[in-house]
């Protein structure tokens, strides 16, 4: 016999006593139980009394399905427990255990699914200006690359590599005051490549990338750059388009633009490694600095923000 799966949905325990939504639990637990003791484990008893176990069983569903009988409703749970706890050792959980138990398995599940799947991070900076504002909150993809051993730099397997243009979240690979927090810039070069910037123009293996002037000495969307004047430019690898900001290098600009980079020969970048920016070039800490990122680093890639409203559903480009 099969006995179906129910819940105490049956009946409107809003208004009931604690005593009998009690009851009712102890009923939905053992209708989802029962069958499982007696199937598994059902072949050691007298096949007479394992009948009588189903047919109460199957006696307490069609009850609680049609609300009828309480008091039948308490008999049957009192018997039915007291048999599989004789003949299984089972015994009811408490409201308390319940309770610990559901809290306990979302926490697990929340745990993995930002250790495995997707996690939230703030921008605290203005270094992703104009593509990312200071106090966006963004989803992080974080199976883009692999799947990595939670809280640790292992990865358990990879199957791809960040490529030019990925907006990735990274542990800050230094070793300053900054070691151990989550930095967020975007992919530049990855290994094997030359790097340079030169007038603005960012060149990767000699060759400079495809690049549109926007819009030229305007105010700075940074709050760091206050009185400070702008440009913005397109940056174009053909399969991403991104926005970047740098100070303007009209004379009566008072910020000064960072120029070139490197002083001397290319930067070619290491194994194992990409080479990140800032969308805003001149108020940004990046591989100009500290250095390439270690692909064990990166944490995932970000994918779009959620926060504030007025950003709401913007995608990550």
């Amino acid at each position: 016999m099969v006995v179906d799966k129910i819940t105490v949905r049956a009946y409107n325990t809003h208004d009931m006593a604690d005593g009998k939504k009690e009851i009712l639990r102890a009923a939905g637990d053992l209708l989802k139980k029962g069958p499982r003791f007696l199937k598994k484990r059902g072949d050691n008893i007298d096949p007479e009394l394992r009948q009588r176990l189903y047919d109460d069983l199957e006696t307490l569903r069609k009850k609680i399905k049609t609300r009828e009988g309480q008091k039948d409703v308490d008999k049957l749970v009192t018997h039915l427990e007291a048999e599989f706890g004789r003949l299984f050792g089972y015994r009811r959980k408490s409201s308390l255990r319940e309770n610990i138990e559901g809290m306990l398995w979302a926490v697990v599940i929340a745990l993995l699914i930002r250790a495995f799947i997707i996690e939230a991070y703030e921008i605290p900076t203005g270094s992703m200006i104009p593509s990312l504002l200071v106090g966006d909150h963004l989803f992080v993809s974080k199976f883009d690359y692999g799947i990595r051993v939670p809280f640790t730099n292992l990865y358990l397997i990879t199957y791809a590599k960040p490529k030019r243009g990925d907006v990735i979240v990274f542990h800050y690979p230094g070793h300053d005051e900054d070691r151990g927090k989550d930095f967020i810039k975007r992919v530049v070069a990855v290994a094997g490549q030359r790097v340079r910037l030169r007038h603005n123009v960012l060149y990767i293996n000699g060759k400079p990338v495809k690049t549109r002037l926007l819009k030229t000495a305007q105010s700075c969307r940074d709050s760091d750059a206050e009185g400070c004047l702008c440009d913005l430019q397109e940056e174009d690898l053909k399969d991403d388009k991104y926005v970047t900001q740098h100070f303007s290098q009209v004379s009566y600009n008072p910020c000064q633009n960072r120029g070139d980079w490197p002083p001397g020969n290319d930067y070619i970048v290491p194994a194992n490694s990409v080479f990140v920016m800032g969308d805003n070039r001149d108020n940004s800490k990046d591989s100009r600095y500290w250095g390439i990122v270690p692909l064990h680093n990166i944490e995932g890639k970000a994918r779009i923000v959620f926060w504030p409203p007025s950003r709401m559903f913007h995608v990550v480009r």
